[in-house]
């Protein structure tokens, strides 16, 4: 009898911690469990030891996703981008089932949400190729920040069609990355400056050929941007998915999706003869594919066990990465404008990521004060 009262009391939910995450091809697969949500290591020798593991493995993860792409700019000699993109996916399918069938998951999943992980999957899949079409006709460097203005789209998004608030101050991270767009697009031909095919490496002199470069950088950057929504209302589409699936099942959707799309795009555009490929040429594929499959497992077991606005903080990895091997391996030099457009998105995109994981943390203790009174 002394439980009745008790059983006509508020239920107290314990509020879910927000995650931060960088909104990208390098995106994590499934929301992250961690519970520290913090911009410090843990005090506690033990999971002091297991977050400075996590880091590590992030790490790994933004060197992976770098040899990727990398990869990618040099198999763009050799394949078309829907080559590319079918390498990585197929790769990722026998991987993903392989990995279902000794964990004893269901690849198809759970019957109620089959239909969002497809939607997932299909507009995920859009976002890479873009990404990877960007990343053949862009230096790494330029491409890889582009890709990163995802949390700035997802703000965006989410407002639009979940209705959650946008402040003036993600107005003002927003309107940053505006500015490092244009600083990187900087079209060249509007100002008189030679513009140079990346994939070439030579400087086009001719008015008309600089008119046609201009158009096709422009018309990547745009790919890039629009990848980067994409990949955003993928991420949106998780939180419809729920906790509850697999990493290996959303693996399984996106790489059947993007083998579905790129067999349709074998057969629209024309297949890459510009040099006779060989073994080395297909070696290429198959490693870009192993680090892209190794860089998502390496993400996802690294955004577990770090805190969440660490795990924020290490994704600027990925950019740095991008520009050591721009540098060292494929020699682009990005220039003084480039550079600032690129820090002002990373800095913009950070802040807006932090600024929203505090903003939610405050509003989850808010939250828990008002349930413990009505409670007592």
């Amino acid at each position: 009898m002394a439980n009745v009262a008790e059983q006509h009391l508020p239920v107290v939910q314990k509020p879910k911690r927000a995650n931060v995450q960088i909104v990208n091809e390098a995106t994590s697969l499934m929301p992250s469990q961690n519970k520290s949500a913090d911009l410090s290591l843990s005090l506690e020798p033990t999971e002091r030891r297991k977050q400075w593991l996590g880091l590590i493995i992030m790490g790994m993860s933004a060197m992976s996703f770098s040899c990727m792409a990398m990869l990618v700019r040099i198999s763009a000699v050799y394949f078309s981008i829907v080559d590319i993109v079918l390498a990585r996916s197929a790769t990722q399918l026998v991987l993903s089932l392989a990995s279902c069938a000794v964990l004893g998951i269901n690849p198809l999943g759970k019957y109620g949400v089959r239909k969002w992980l497809f939607f997932r999957a299909l507009v995920g899949s859009i976002g890479l190729i873009l990404f990877f079409y960007s990343l053949t006709r862009l230096p790494m460097l330029e491409a890889t920040s582009l890709f990163f203005l995802g949390p700035t789209f997802t703000a965006i998004v989410s407002y639009l069609v979940l209705n959650e608030p946008y402040t003036l101050f993600d107005g003002v991270c927003s309107v940053g990355c505006l500015f490092g767009i244009i600083l990187v697009w900087k079209p060249k031909y509007a100002l008189g400056h030679p513009v140079a095919d990346p994939t070439a490496g030579v400087y086009n002199m001719d008015p008309s050929q600089l008119a046609e470069d201009e158009m096709a950088r422009s018309f990547a950057i745009l790919c890039a941007v629009a990848g980067a929504i994409m990949s955003a209302i993928a991420y949106i589409s998780v939180r419809k998915v729920g906790k509850g699936t697999h990493l290996m099942v959303h693996s399984v959707y996106f790489a059947v999706i993007s083998c579905v799309l790129c067999i349709g795009g074998v057969f629209v555009m024309p297949p890459n003869t510009l040099l006779q490929e060989d073994w080395s040429s297909y070696t290429l594929l198959g490693l870009m594919a192993l680090f892209s499959f190794a860089g998502q497992c390496f993400l996802n077991q690294g955004v577990q066990m770090v805190p969440a606005g660490l795990g924020a903080l290490m994704r600027i990895c990925d950019i740095v990465f991008a520009y050591l091997s721009g540098v060292f391996v494929l020699h682009e030099y990005p220039d003084s404008l480039c550079v600032s457009g690129v820090c002002l998105i990373v800095g913009m995109t950070t802040t807006l990521s932090i600024h929203k994981w505090q903003v939610q943390k405050i509003r989850a203790l808010e939250l828990r004060k008002q349930r413990s009174r009505e409670r007592v």
